[in-house]
């Protein structure tokens, strides 16, 4: 079982936003929850095939809600070859990151990438350099997949990435940061496309 963060979620530090939507950890929802926590955010989304918790851990922090860690395992998780958490296919990486553009969706810029000079951006081009550093996001997401042997979500990520970046140049065609960001994803996709295509061809 995860372990929440001893501290209470709304004490932890500015980049907790973005520690969540990245890597999903933070809140666990295979715990122990209290019926007003359902009644406030809403039940898990059952038209996602994976990641129900994730979305819970959006909801349940964008509405200010408090978790607490509570010493010692209360139960044990068991999972298997075939289990839904061990058998990764494209519909189920397809489905983390559709929780991550809620992610993208529901939080502010400044939440989401803290660590960026916001004051330095022209309010107008704020979404542009956010849809930007989640293309930057994914890409990193998609390498991390591939050092662990997650081809799957490797191609996922790549595939989102490449999207976001060609949706940049539409507005911005002549924007340098954006084709460089192309050219590093090209090369990366390059180095990486035979490990994706054994992906596409291997039977879910």
């Amino acid at each position: 079982m995860r372990r929440i963060a001893k501290q209470s979620v709304s004490s932890l530090d500015s980049k907790m936003v973005r520690t969540l939507c990245v890597r999903g950890g933070g809140v666990s929802f295979r715990t122990c929850i209290k019926k007003s926590v359902f009644d406030k955010i809403g039940l898990f989304d059952e038209k996602l095939l994976v990641a129900e918790d994730y979305d819970m851990m959006r909801r349940f922090v964008k509405n200010g809600l408090k978790a607490h860690h509570l010493k010692g395992a209360l139960y044990l998780r068991r999972m298997t070859l075939d289990s839904l958490s061990g058998n990764p296919t494209i519909q189920k990486a397809e489905s983390h990151f559709d929780v991550f553009k809620r992610f993208v969706d529901t939080f502010a810029y400044d939440e989401l990438f803290p660590d960026v000079a916001w004051d330095k951006i022209a309010p107008h081009k704020r979404q542009l350099y956010v849809k930007c550093l989640t293309a930057v996001t994914c890409l990193a997401i998609g390498l991390s997949c591939v050092k662990s042997n997650s081809p799957v979500c490797a191609k996922t990520a790549f595939d989102q990435a490449y999207l976001d970046l060609k949706d940049c140049l539409k507005v911005e065609p002549n924007n340098k940061l954006f084709q460089q960001l192309l050219h590093k994803f090209e090369l990366v996709h390059a180095e990486y496309a035979q490990t994706m295509q054994q992906t596409v061809c291997s039977p879910a």
